[in-house]
């Protein structure tokens, strides 16, 4: 029973973090490269992402001690993880060309609510997790590190082709 567990939360932990690092790590090139936004504009759009991530950290640890340990903060997080791509695509790239104001606020509270903001409530989860089923959190944990070499590694080879 203990190994299942500790195998599914290993395997939260890897698929989460290689999303993000694959995504997080080249979202600055697509920005420039794709979109042509100015470093300015670019920096403005991470500070942006800052504050949002700063304002709904509070909201997923208040529904995370609301949950305890039922899954639905998962559920909801891997919605939002699968709908990551088409926001890109469709929604995120042509408002920040055609209405940055817009589409810097929308991006923050999408992209805080699904990565920047959410990977503290998955830590958290998992850590409770580690506690009442008794295993390592660190070597769980560590399975997102893996998840983050290998989407930079993959992400940097890609790039630099």
């Amino acid at each position: 029973m203990h190994k299942n567990i500790y195998i599914r939360f290993s395997a939260i932990f890897f698929f989460f973090f290689l999303s993000w690092a694959a995504s997080y790590t080249l979202i600055s090139i697509w920005m420039g490269q794709v979109l042509h936004l100015s470093g300015v504009k670019i920096g403005f759009l991470y500070s942006v992402n800052g504050i949002f991530t700063l304002l709904l950290q509070p909201l997923y640890g208040y529904f995370l001690d609301r949950l305890g340990m039922r899954k639905s903060i998962l559920f909801f997080l891997s919605g939002i993880l699968v709908l990551m791509g088409p926001f890109f695509i469709y929604i995120y790239g042509p408002l920040l060309q055609k209405n940055f104001p817009l589409g810097i606020i929308l991006g923050g509270i999408f992209l805080s609510g699904s990565y920047l903001a959410s990977m503290g409530a998955v830590e958290s989860y998992i850590e409770k997790a580690s506690r009442k089923y008794k295993f390592e959190y660190g070597h769980v944990r560590m399975w997102g590190s893996l998840g983050t070499a290998i989407a930079a590694f993959f992400a940097g080879s890609i790039f630099n082709r």
